[in-house]
């Protein structure tokens, strides 16, 4: 049975996630309203059919009243990713502040369901087999504590029975345009640079932004009110296979790489990340960034499946090939 055509709010609509839901929510026919700063670029989205513009900014409450009237659905998608130390204040203005505003705008409009999209950095490294959403966070970033506040938060007003909020909590999000997490493994791992971490497996939980996409769009018809839902692919990769990959896509020879010690390489990073601070730099990668790779962290998506029927369908060689065939075009490798 077709999806009744609904009036939808998406803020970070000029975001990578963003940029490609509102084109998936246009193509099926639905009412588009995206909520932007004067300052972001719509290009993308101009042009769109059933797709209409409102400025503001989330962290201003009265520069987004308004913004959800006569909206039937939010996808709260509006973040503040990593950035330096010492930017606590902007975590908690943007990510925390700015998630509470959007939720009473939309409680004040009588919208019927708010989807938000959180992060697995939330749970930070649990020594688990494989992670559940019933498994408690320990997050080790300063992002990853500002997006558990905001999740906190709003668990407890979902408590009180007033606020209809479904939580999506994703890995590793990649695929052409994404120029972050996955991007900068790919660089290094070209310039062969990219070594083996100690002798346990180095897992990468990441999911193709095509999946996140379908999973944010069987959220709007599936997605149980006050439920969390881990979005990823089917499996944890491990570094090996995606070097694997990456070489075959760049044509590169040498499969070879040598096996650094895990305390060494932790070692080394902390060391980095302090010379990279004082010239005022963020570092290509961190020691936290090899903790959380080493840890061997598998996620279970069985409560998305059973109840979202989520389905990852982009393998992760389909997704490699997509995404290096977008940065070799864009001259970004």
């Amino acid at each position: 049975m077709e999806m009744k055509k609904l009036n939808i709010l998406v803020t970070g609509a000029t975001g990578y996630i963003g940029s490609c839901l509102v084109p998936a929510l246009a193509k099926e026919g639905h009412k588009t309203r995206c909520l932007v700063r004067k300052t972001s670029d719509i290009s993308r989205l101009k042009g769109l059919k059933n797709v209409e513009f409102f400025y503001g900014d989330t962290a201003d409450p009265e520069s987004i009243a308004g913004a959800a009237k006569d909206m039937d659905i939010v996808f709260h998608l509006a973040v503040l990713g990593h950035l330096k130390k010492g930017m606590e204040e902007d975590y908690t203005r943007v990510n925390i502040s700015g998630t509470k505003n959007i939720i009473n705008e939309a409680m004040r409009s009588g919208v019927k369901k708010i989807i938000y999209t959180t992060t697995s950095a939330t749970l930070g490294i649990i020594n688990k087999e494989i992670i559940t959403e019933e498994d408690a966070g320990f997050p080790v970033t300063d992002y990853g504590r500002s997006k558990f506040r905001a999740e906190n938060e709003i668990k407890n007003l979902i408590k009180t029975g007033s606020v209809p909020v479904v939580m999506l909590r994703l890995t590793h999000v990649y695929g052409p345009g994404e120029q972050r997490d996955l991007y900068k493994i790919i660089k290094l791992m070209k310039k062969g640079i990219f070594p083996q971490v100690g002798l346990s497996e180095n897992l990468y939980p990441a999911v193709y932004i095509d999946d996140v996409i379908q999973a944010l769009l069987k959220a709007m018809e599936f997605g149980k009110i006050g439920e969390t839902y881990i979005i990823t692919d089917a499996e944890s990769h491990d570094l090996k296979d995606i070097r694997k990959i990456v070489n075959k896509e760049l044509n590169r020879k040498i499969n070879i790489y040598p096996v650094v010690p895990k305390d060494l390489t932790i070692f080394m990073l902390h060391v980095l990340g302090k010379l990279f601070s004082i010239l005022g730099k963020e570092p290509p990668f961190s020691a936290k960034n090899i903790k959380s790779i080493t840890a061997g962290r598998r996620f279970s998506i069985e409560k998305a499946k059973r109840e979202l029927h989520y389905n990852p369908e982009v393998s992760l060689e389909e997704g490699l090939h997509k995404t290096i065939e977008y940065y070799k075009k864009n001259k970004l490798l």
